[in-house]
């Protein structure tokens, strides 16, 4: 195939990923009650509006980058529907922006296909589940790459991309405890193929010096003590509980039963049976190492009852960048053009109408607090503490403890002259204290919030009742 119709390809390939971004741009402003009013985002919105700061949670600070958007809006006294809606493009910018940097700026086609299949590829209910920072660490780890396998050689970078991306490896390397692992294969696939596809050693090996430098130097020296993350080191003694059944498990059901898509097995099938036909032995054994390392990873370690589709569907994204490298530097040139298009095209119209038809359950969740609204809005009090066992419980995906913060956004963008305070748990006992204290402030399993300390232009709470308990009507 000639040149122009190489450059013919490659220009139908950006083609069809801008359309696949301007698309779920458009999807993340018309759905933006759905993503921005549930479960953590929406505590992430009250937080970043009432302090106008940034909510950096264990030293994650790559998320100032999406966190500034509700923080500027809120200084602009822009409306809280407005900020919900810009909170939620913005995410899908973020992404849509490393694409078009990758693509368009540094000229690397490669790494924005990857970028690519990092939105589409296993993108379901984490489109709605958006505040995580390991798809955004992810992304910024593809514009790491995208700098370092930009240029043969290390001698033809300007001074100014080198100072760049020092910067960028270290805030990829805060964004997710998980990070190390896709980022660690990466670096060894690219020392495999840096004969063939004229790649840099010694900034590969600086990009991974830098990296894991950091890593261990926030993990020990400069480490902070995370709540978080020790629960979710804890999980590792499943190990040892779970011992030798580590396929055989709930979480490993789970992932193939509700997460993981046909096009990540297929192209992790397709890549094991190139990989043998040509005789690439190593390849073989980095590949089925890290893909199948880290699924007995998170499997194992997350191996819970509670089982939250949208979390684990997170957790489990690394799996897609480790396919993903695999597939566009060494899968996909040996397809012909014509089919490179279509495969790709149909990875992304598949996202897109997975994407439109999961929305249903998320409607579904924010329909039942609306019909609680309904049902409460004759009330004289608007602070109202629910028992989670009255309510059916799938249906509300079995997270409740955002809901007042839910409650609040929902109530103030819909009816904001009846702004609502509801708590939803499935242990009320543990606050019944809140029936006779603390009638003027909004309360919840994060905190106590003073009406007086609060900007009534969004936190327009005026019921100075206590709160009552409520038994749903409807369940």
């Amino acid at each position: 195939m000639s040149n122009l119709d190489h450059q013919t390809y490659s220009k139908k390939n950006f083609q069809m990923a801008t359309f696949t971004y301007i698309i779920l741009c458009i999807l993340g402003t018309v759905f933006y009650k759905e993503r921005i009013a549930f479960a953590d985002l929406s505590f992430h919105m009250f937080c970043l509006i009432k302090d106008q700061d940034y909510i950096i949670q264990n030293q994650r600070f790559g998320a100032f980058i999406t966190q500034s958007i509700p923080i500027i809006g809120s200084k602009l006294n822009l409306s809280l529907e407005i900020i919900s809606i810009a909170y939620s493009l913005g995410f899908a910018l973020y992404y849509f922006s490393i694409f078009l940097i990758v693509y368009k700026l540094l000229k690397n086609q490669r790494m924005a296909l990857v970028m690519l299949l990092l939105s589409t590829l296993m993108v379901c209910d984490t489109f709605f589940w958006i505040q995580s920072e390991l798809p955004q660490g992810l992304a910024m780890m593809v514009l790491a790459f995208g700098i370092i396998t930009h240029k043969p050689d290390i001698k033809e970078y300007t001074k100014l991309e080198l100072v760049l991306l020092i910067p960028i490896l270290i805030t990829v390397a805060y964004f997710h405890p998980l990070i190390f692992i896709p980022f660690t294969f990466i670096c060894l696939f690219l020392l495999l193929s840096a004969t063939e596809y004229q790649l840099d050693k010694k900034l590969i090996n600086f990009s991974l010096l830098c990296f894991w430098g950091t890593y261990i130097l926030k993990n020990t020296l400069l480490k902070v003590e995370s709540s978080y993350e020790s629960g979710a080191k804890s999980g590792l003694e499943n190990f040892i509980t779970l011992f030798p059944n580590y396929f055989i498990n709930r979480g490993t059901g789970q992932f193939i039963m509700y997460i993981v898509s046909p096009g990540l097995l297929v192209l992790f099938i397709g890549m094991n049976a190139l990989y043998i036909y040509q005789k690439k032995y190593l390849k073989i054994g980095l590949l089925n190492v890290f893909f199948m390392g880290y699924l007995i990873l998170i499997s194992v370690t997350y191996n819970y009852a509670n089982f939250r589709t949208y979390y684990m569907e997170n957790l489990y994204l690394p799996l897609v960048v480790i396919i993903g490298i695999a597939f566009v530097f060494d899968g996909l040139p040996k397809l012909n053009h014509y089919t490179q298009v279509i495969l790709l095209s149909s990875i992304c119209i598949f996202t897109i109408i997975d994407i439109a038809s999961t929305r249903v359950i998320y409607l579904n969740r924010q329909n039942k607090q609306r019909q609680i609204m309904r049902e409460t809005s004759h009330l004289p009090q608007k602070k109202l503490l629910i028992d989670a066992n009255l309510l059916h419980q799938e249906t509300f995906l079995t997270t409740f403890g955002m809901t007042p913060f839910e409650f609040w956004l929902l109530s103030s963008i819909e009816t904001p002259n009846d702004v609502r305070s509801i708590i939803i748990t499935p242990q009320p006992s543990n606050i019944d204290y809140i029936q006779y204290y603390y009638n003027k402030a909004f309360i919840s399993q994060w905190g106590v919030f003073d009406y007086d300390k609060l900007d009534n232009q969004y936190f327009n709470f005026t019921d100075t009742t206590n709160y009552v308990y409520y038994r749903p009507i409807n369940n």
